[in-house]
């Protein structure tokens, strides 16, 4: 229990102790110069008996922060009634807050810490013309409204803003208020919930459009938190989702306000249904599990020319085209590749379709991609860092249930494939050559007949070479005459040459030496 105490006076400044600690089970609230966080506080009700400017300082070994407000404090709004605010006005880290006070009005000091989830003991010294009356009080919050529900298998799904690629089962709340004013919708539960608040209607084909506000953690422990001004002539629709895909749990929503809220869960229409249930695409898992040795084979990741990382190779096969989601799961950083199958460690940027660090969470990945039936991929699995081993387990969810198994690459393969290309390559274009030259000749030595033949065909019939008019030359040099004569060809096989003389008719140079 925390008692003030009065030390006295010192040159007419009276000075006033209070001690107290914040602990993880003070209230929490989020301060007035931030939008989010969970800062543990103390509310201390100060009343003084003399006008006067009074000065409040802090004295601990934390970070501190405090907060001055009139009349009245609500966690819930912390910007209401707030006079003034000090970090570091004191040395140390400590506050210092000076205020001049009525002594027919009430004050809260609000003892908070600059850090989110801070505890400690603290102790404050108020200074001024007369002792003031410090108590500590847990101060009430506008009228709250609570509804409790479930995400289950049997909820609606759609993509949610700002949501990566795969299903989230949603509950859209209806929310009126008779009031306007603001008002903050907090979430309680043990899922890591996400929230998002729309003006007059939802569509969840189209989810961006009437957002008003959207928050994951503002409250919290993976809990969200919206504040919102709200109008008693409108209507407004709450969706409350997770932040990871295909989540499932019992959420508790806490209304706070200047009054009390309606609310009221609903299926909202869409233009554009999902055909995708929980029971069919996103939810259909898929498990592999798998163990990197020091003797497990090893490769260069495609973003890095240093070898040393070992992996495992997964052949994945799917009998639904759709959209998948590979998670790794394990103790280590893990980092994953997806390939059109083959794969080849040596040329690892090869076939590549996608790639993830820290997709998942705990330094894990997440692969998303769409696979057509028919069609095979690998999954490498692999380290962030070289040279890392342990267990590991990989979850996939589909349309279907996908299968996986074991695989081994062959870089040997995979090169006697190339040089037997090239083989091939280097046999087959010179033959195509050759017999393109060959077709070539043959068409050369074709025309060159046939213009011979033009040439033969136009000299007159039965046309006879005398030797007078084609004289021979011997080897002495001396001009001879040939012994017969030859008739041009005619168009008839018979005419086409006379019968050659004996060999005893020729001339001795005619004849064999």
């Amino acid at each position: 229990m925390c008692v003030p105490l009065v030390l006295g006076t010192t040159s007419n400044i009276v000075s006033t102790t209070y001690s107290g600690s914040l602990s993880s089970s003070s209230p929490i609230f989020v301060r007035p110069d931030k939008s989010s966080g969970h800062y543990y506080y103390q509310a201390i009700q100060v009343t003084v008996s003399t006008f006067g400017t009074y000065i409040f300082t802090s004295t601990s070994s934390k970070d501190t922060y405090g907060c001055f407000y009139s009349d009245s404090f609500d966690p819930s709004y912390p910007l209401q009634n707030l006079i003034t605010t000090d970090d570091d006005g004191a040395s140390n880290s400590q506050f210092r807050i000076s205020a001049t006070l009525q002594s027919s009005r009430t004050y809260i000091l609000i003892i908070t810490t600059y850090d989110t989830n801070t505890i400690g003991s603290f102790v404050i010294t108020v200074n001024g013309p007369a002792s003031v009356a410090l108590s500590a009080f847990i101060p009430s919050t506008a009228l709250g409204t609570t509804i409790t529900g479930r995400l289950s298998s049997s909820n609606p799904v759609f993509r949610r803003p700002g949501g990566s690629s795969g299903y989230f089962y949603y509950q859209a709340i209806q929310v009126t208020v008779s009031t306007s004013g603001r008002y903050s919708f907090i979430s309680t539960d043990s899922m890591d919930s996400f929230g998002c608040l729309y003006s007059d209607s939802v569509d969840p084909s189209y989810p961006s459009q009437n957002l008003i506000s959207t928050d994951d953690d503002g409250a919290g422990n993976h809990q969200f938190r919206i504040n919102a001004t709200l109008q008693s002539t409108r209507t407004y629709v709450l969706i409350v989702t997770t932040f990871d895909a295909n989540k499932m749990g019992v959420y508790t929503i806490t209304v706070n306000g200047p009054s009390s809220v309606i609310l009221s869960t609903f299926i909202p229409s869409t233009s554009r249904p999902i055909t995708s249930t929980p029971n069919s695409p996103a939810s259909t898992i898929s498990s592999y599990s798998g163990y990197l040795l020091s003797s497990s084979q090893s490769f260069a990741r495609p973003d890095y020319s240093s070898a040393g990382y070992y992996y495992e190779a997964i052949r994945v096969t799917v009998h639904m085209s759709g959209r998948y989601s590979f998670t790794s799961i394990s103790s280590y950083d893990t980092y994953g590749y997806l390939y059109n199958d083959p794969f080849n460690p040596s040329k690892p940027s090869r076939n590549l379709i996608a790639s993830n660090d820290d997709g998942g969470i705990n330094h894990q990945f997440r692969i998303n991609a769409t696979l057509q039936s028919g069609s095979t991929y690998v999954l490498v699995f692999t380290t962030f860092t070289t040279g890392e081993t342990g267990s590991f387990s990989i979850a996939v969810t589909g349309p279907t249930m996908a299968t996986l198994s074991s695989y081994t690459p062959s870089s040997a393969d995979t090169g006697a494939s190339e040089w037997a290309t090239w083989k091939t390559v280097c046999i087959v274009v010179p033959c195509l050559i050759l017999f393109a030259s060959l077709i070539g000749i043959c068409i050369n030595r074709q025309k060159r007949k046939a213009i011979s033949n033009r040439g033969i065909r136009s000299a007159p019939r039965n046309q006879t070479m005398h030797p007078q008019m084609y004289p021979m030359t011997n080897i002495n040099g001396n001009i001879s005459q040939p012994p017969y004569t030859i008739s041009s060809p005619s168009m008839f096989p018979s005419n086409m040459e006379e019968e050659p003389p004996s060999y005893e008719a020729l001339p001795p140079y005619f004849r064999a030496q």
